[in-house]
């Protein structure tokens, strides 16, 4: 009795296999550099909307303490003031609030206190103040908790830095800090001026140019809060240039960064290439317009050092 042999299964060949696992990696790399593209746009839209809400809470707090918003620390625009005195880059010492403290009551009113006395509250946590940290900045990310310096969330008790920088109420009634002339070459000049809070038109304040009060002129186009950006001269950021935030490339000037504006607005910004030099190091530009005089963009040096927070 004869029997039909069953066809034999026939398996992939090598080749067959070597040339699917190409197709699927070059798809792969085809798609990854868009979802990355897609994951960056999501973080910078998340970050708009914290942005808007950091605003609502700083109109909030001026609605309390008769139009002001909160003053901005003289030397540290990435903390926000909290209980004590901080000395002035010239003699004497300034005296600040807890804002941040007030702060955190008006966002988490029924949470714990930021601190007891002037101690770490282990008791609180950041919940709704995570608000003020930018989902896209991992600049400080090697920074040790419950430092000074500390920019992580957890410690914002600890330190009141966060991660963004905040621009508002620079005290502009005070000398050192609307000075109208160039900016200064001389060292002993530079050790009595801050040129956080530069009068960078040079019209003989800083009115214009820093949000103040509530109602203040022009204050859509001020701006309050900006995304954190580091020094040029800084080890990290030699190699591309500025450090924008969002959209981060390899290229100088690449990428984008969000803007918090006194009318409560938040808007992204890319910069004006041409006011640069095309390595991204110095602004060049001899007659910058309104939107580059923002505090975010800064201006150049003397030296051409550009300043930028």
């Amino acid at each position: 009795m004869s029997t039909t042999p069953s066809p034999r299964k026939r398996g992939f060949t090598l080749v067959e296999l070597l040339v699917v696992i190409g197709i699927i990696a070059l798809l792969i790399s085809m798609l990854l550099p868009a979802l990355n593209q897609v994951r960056k746009q999501a973080e910078s839209t998340q970050c708009l909307a914290q942005l808007r809400q950091c605003g609502q809470v700083l109109y909030i707090y001026a609605n309390q303490n008769k139009g002001y918003f909160p003053m901005g620390v003289v030397d540290s625009v990435d903390k926000l003031p909290s209980a004590g005195r901080i000395a002035l880059l010239t003699s004497g010492t300034e005296y600040y609030t807890d804002t941040a403290s007030a702060l955190n009551r008006i966002v988490q009113p029924q949470g714990p206190d930021l601190r007891i006395g002037a101690s770490y509250n282990p008791a609180w946590s950041i919940g709704g103040m995570k608000i003020f940290f930018c989902p896209s900045n991992y600049i400080f990310d090697d920074q040790p908790h419950q430092s000074s310096s500390s920019r992580w969330p957890e410690d914002f008790a600890y330190s009141s830095r966060i991660r963004y920088n905040y621009l508002g109420d620079p005290n502009p009634y005070y000398p050192m800090y609307h000075f109208g002339g160039p900016y200064p070459t001389n060292s002993a000049v530079n050790s009595t001026l801050d040129w956080r809070y530069w009068d960078r038109n040079h019209n003989g304040t800083n009115r214009d140019e820093y949000m103040v009060k509530l109602g203040d002129k022009n204050a859509s186009n001020i701006t309050l809060m900006v995304d954190s950006i580091r020094f040029l001269n800084s080890g990290n950021t030699n190699t591309y240039g500025i450090a924008m935030t969002h959209g981060k490339g390899k290229t100088p000037l690449s990428g984008w960064l969000n803007e918090l504006y006194g009318d409560g607005h938040a808007a992204s910004k890319r910069p004006r290439i041409a006011s640069w030099s095309p390595d991204g190091t110095k602004f060049l530009n001899p007659n910058p317009d309104q939107e580059e005089l923002q505090p975010s963009w800064g201006n150049n040096s003397a030296t051409g050092q550009q300043i930028i927070w």
